[in-house]
């Protein structure tokens, strides 16, 4: 069985795991705690199970999905900044 916790909607989450087995409780240097405070609530990766191999994988693409809608949804807003920037030049030019 997998508890989850719930978190309000107006606090930011930070989520990190680690996939490696080591045995010590020291994480390993080069692991960045991954933050969503973007994403809805409904939207947040849960916690994963850490004696659930298929939970540690489930929670590790639900993250990767996460960072490409992050990069997407950062990529639209740049476009629509640029539209808004050709629009203003065009008007300006007519």
């Amino acid at each position: 069985m997998i508890s989850t916790a719930r978190v309000p909607a107006d606090k930011p989450v930070r989520i990190a795991f680690s996939l490696n087995d080591a045995s010590d409780d020291t994480p390993p240097e080069d692991s960045i705690p991954l933050v969503f405070p973007e994403l809805d609530q409904q939207l947040q990766p849960l916690p994963p199970c850490h004696d659930s191999e298929e939970s540690m994988e489930v929670f590790k693409q639900h993250c990767q999905i996460a960072e490409e809608y992050h990069e997407v949804k950062k990529e639209i807003t740049l476009l629509e900044q640029r539209k808004k920037e050709l629009i203003a030049k065009l008007d300006q030019a007519e």
